[in-house]
């Protein structure tokens, strides 16, 4: 069975439709604002100053109120300078008053403000660099450089938080700003730009539906439900016309309406019909090198723009980032605070013991696969950090109509697909995309274990009610809506608290194709062909590696992958385990007792690390089924338990809290 490779050189077919009339998005655009000021909300008071109508003060009043306390203040700061720039001056003075006392940039004991993705960084900067030029503001000494090649960064390799209907939104916003009121003729021609490439990546997606479920390098889950109304839905229709006219104004709408920057390129970009592989941004080795003119502190900065902050890479200059400017107790980075006392060089160590989950936030130098035709669409990530830990990724995502079809690991939330906002997959598959066809492959490596809450369960998000059809035929599941067809090949046929869902540790395989009546005529013919489809997975060692392998062919589309144990290594069986170890009490502030509920394990060695990764306890067991560890001398904090059996092999792991 051999690999399938996709270059990284880009190559696309494409078949477009007749260019949206620039003159239809005036009206439209005219439309949406009439619409907006019957249906107001907070995000109003950018559309008001246009129309030179009276701001609603109690939006700005409210803004304002939080302005020093708020994490994510600069959503807001961008509408209070649009403000300026839009309004008649009355309320200038109340708006700038308010901005004096806020920090625009890292500062010295931050716990609340965020200036480093990549939305935050140009919402922060283009906000500076607007009350700099027109008001007279003191800047930083680098904010000039940084913006500049923060914006020449985008022109060149595109974005970081590629294709998030989260995100895109509010970078636009910033780029808006710029693009309308800098006075600095390449810096308004670098924003125009940026903005122009960043529109034309949300119609890459979108659909004749005007739904955009793409994978994304950051989103977040219940952007897959009920697309319509959503932030980037607005600026969809916008461009399109395509989907349900939205009521009220979104954050981002109320710039693009409001801006008088050209978009018919943008309009005219947009194309029914796409096969297609992308390179996203640039190598992760290129990342010093593309940003190594910056300081110390906005090249560290752009390198977390990018995902790489605990990197092993880069986890030294990040931990002396944030120890230099005393921020351990920021709330973005409370989480790793136990880390406070380690150092920079401990730190980077414990990165790199742990890369399994330290490396998988990077959203920089991966390819990237695209498919649409008219109503559906499937993209997804090829060898994006399979095996590790996940953050805010959805690798792989289709769009079937309105609905959104995809998988994710870990455990459900509460309420179902409601997921932790930082952690949407607990381990991320391979996945493997020819045209319409996409295998998914799952094989968590042992260290993600350690991270916690981390289960090995994979779940296909399936929205049911918005299948016309629907129907299960052995391990198939087939949906339909109007004239456009989904199939999916799970794992197992189990269903858990309502969700098509498989648990298993070692690895698992699933399968998605999109098609519509263009492409194979009848849904009927669709699902026997998906019927015919050869599907093959097995575990076999090769040059004493363990090897996990799965293959599917449909309609003469043959798709494969090895997974090669030295990329992942693999999970042992009696990883089960985990569920019959039992570690208790836990929290506790004097001692553990373990025990293996009466399943005994012969030559079994137990270990504990704390989160530096030093080993603080280490025992051999002849039988182990019972056994109580003190720890009545241990600082506060959390710990790793390691059960190895007698081939010295991770067989069981718990996280165990010390308080």
């Amino acid at each position: 069975m051999k690999k399938i490779y996709f270059s990284a050189i880009f190559f696309l077919i494409i078949s477009t439709v007749s260019a949206q009339n620039p003159i239809e998005y005036e009206t439209r655009k005219e439309a949406y604002i009439d619409t907006a000021l019957l249906y107001p909300n907070s995000n109003i008071i950018a559309i008001e100053a246009f129309r030179n109508l009276p701001v609603t003060t109690q939006h700005v009043d409210d803004i304002i109120s939080v302005i020093l306390t708020k994490s994510t203040i600069d959503f807001d700061i961008v509408k209070l300078v649009r403000v300026l720039f839009l309004g008649d001056g009355s309320l200038d003075t109340q708006i700038l008053t308010a901005l004096e006392d806020v920090p625009f940039w890292i500062n010295n004991y931050d716990t609340t403000r965020g200036y480093w993705s990549e939305n935050h960084m140009i919402m922060w900067m283009s906000s500076d660099w607007l009350l700099h030029e027109s008001y007279g503001k003191e800047i930083d000494a680098s904010l000039e450089q940084r913006l500049r090649h923060y914006l020449q960064v985008k022109i060149d390799y595109g974005f970081y938080e590629f294709f998030s209907t989260t995100y895109y939104p509010y970078t636009l916003s910033g780029l808006l700003n710029l693009a309308d009121f800098s006075e600095d003729p390449e810096i308004k021609e670098l924003a125009t730009l940026a903005a122009e490439r960043l529109l034309k990546e949300l119609l890459l997606l979108t659909t004749d539906k005007g739904v955009f479920y793409p994978a994304s390098g950051r989103t977040f889950p219940d952007r897959y439900n009920n697309f319509y109304g959503q932030n980037a839905q607005h600026l969809i229709y916008l461009l399109t016309g395509y989907g349900l006219p939205p009521k009220g104004t979104s954050h981002s709408a109320s710039f693009l309406t409001t801006s008088s920057i050209d978009l018919n390129n943008v309009i005219a970009s947009y194309a029914q019909e796409i096969d297609s592989v992308h390179y996203i941004a640039h190598s992760i080795d290129s990342v010093r090198i593309i940003h190594q003119n910056l300081n110390d502190v906005d090249r560290t900065v752009m390198q977390w723009s990018s995902g790489c902050y605990f990197h092993p890479d880069f986890s030294f200059e990040t931990a002396t980032l944030i120890t230099d400017s005393s921020m351990w107790n920021h709330v973005d980075f409370t989480e790793f605070s136990v880390l406070s006392g380690a150092g920079p060089q401990a730190i980077s160590e414990l990165s790199l013991e742990f890369s399994s989950i330290t490396v998988g936030t990077v959203l920089t130098g991966h390819t990237y696969n695209i498919f649409k035709n008219r109503e559906v669409s499937l993209s997804s990530m090829t060898d994006f950090w399979k095996g590790n830990l996940g953050f805010q990724q959805a690798p792989v995502a289709a769009a079937v109509g309105t609905a959104g079809v995809l998988t994710f690991s870990g455990r459900l939330g509460q309420n179902g697909f409601s997921r932790p906002g930082s952690n949407f997959n607990d381990h991320l598959p391979n996945v493997i995309q020819q045209s319409n066809v996409a295998l998914i492959m799952y094989r968590p490596k042992e260290k993600v274990f350690f991270y916690g809450a981390t289960q090995p369960e994979v779940t296909l998000y399936w929205q049911e009610s918005l299948f016309d059809e629907q129907s299960t035929d052995g391990n198939w599941l087939f949906g339909k809506q109007d004239e456009n067809y989904v199939a999916v090949r799970r794992h197992c046929t189990d269903i858990v608290n309502g969700f098509y869902q498989c648990n298993e540790l070692e690895g698992q395989t699933w399968v998605i194709i999109v098609g519509n009546i263009e492409m194979y005529g009848s849904y009927e013919n669709f699902k026997d062909l998906a019927l015919d489809a050869t599907f093959e997975t097995s575990w076999y060692i090769e040059n004493e590696q363990m090897v996990y392998a799965s293959s599917i062919n449909f309609d003469s589309n043959l798709l494969s992958y090895e997974w090669i144990d030295d990329e992942s290594t693999s999970i042992q069986k009696d990883l089960s385990l985990s569920q019959i170890l039992k570690v208790y009490p836990n929290p506790s502030s004097e001692f553990f007792n373990i025990s293996t509920d009466g399943y005994v394990i012969e030559h079994a060695n137990v270990s504990i690390y704390n989160s530096f990764g030093q080993k603080l306890y280490d025992k051999n067991f002849l039988n182990l089924e019972e056994t109580n560890i003190e720890t009545i001398d241990w600082n506060k904090g959390i710990y790793f338990l390691q059960l190895k059996n007698e081939n010295n092999e991770i067989i069981a792991h718990k996280k165990v809290i010390k308080n």
